[in-house]
């Protein structure tokens, strides 16, 4: 078996609406690549490295497995920067992010967020506002098709005098 093939039988479940928890009464301002887009067809999955930078200490990579740990610590405007190395050296290639805000915080806070965008970078960075989960996609567009993903899990823990 290829590594490609291993890689993308592996790729976590892009986010969809019939899979989305709950929402409750926060507005709903999530969109979707598979209702964005007509063509997803994936040849590769990307990794998203995290560096978090707390007040008062050095930037910190965290490893790409970020999601196995139980939580991040936070600090009042700390920040976490997802890095991507592109497999690709095509200009062609536009890079879309989403940042979702997931849980009864978010939802409270009337922030679930999930908006696709377009920033066409390599590195996105979020401020830390408050705990709970939180998940990151990156989704590379070349001719109007999904032909790239990423997706990492961010559990934040509460904020802390650190």
């Amino acid at each position: 078996m290829e590594n490609d093939e291993w890689k993308l039988k592996n790729i976590p479940r892009m986010s969809q609406r019939r899979f989305r928890s709950s929402i409750g009464k926060a507005d709903d301002t999530e969109e979707f690549a598979t209702e964005k887009w007509d063509n997803i067809k994936i040849d590769h999955y990307i990794e998203i490295e995290t560096k978090v930078s707390i007040p008062g200490f050095i930037e910190k990579t965290i490893p790409q497995f970020i999601s196995k740990f139980k939580h991040i610590p936070i600090k009042y405007n700390s920040t976490v920067k997802f890095i991507i190395k592109s497999p690709y050296n095509n200009a062609k290639i536009k890079w879309f992010w989403k940042v979702r805000n997931v849980g009864g915080v978010a939802i409270s806070k009337n922030m679930i967020r999930g908006q696709i965008i377009n920033d066409n970078s390599l590195i996105h960075v979020e401020p830390i506002n408050f705990s709970g989960n939180h998940f990151v996609e990156i989704y590379g567009v070349k001719n109007n098709i999904v032909c790239a993903f990423g997706r990492l899990e961010v559990k934040l823990g509460d904020v802390q005098n650190i």
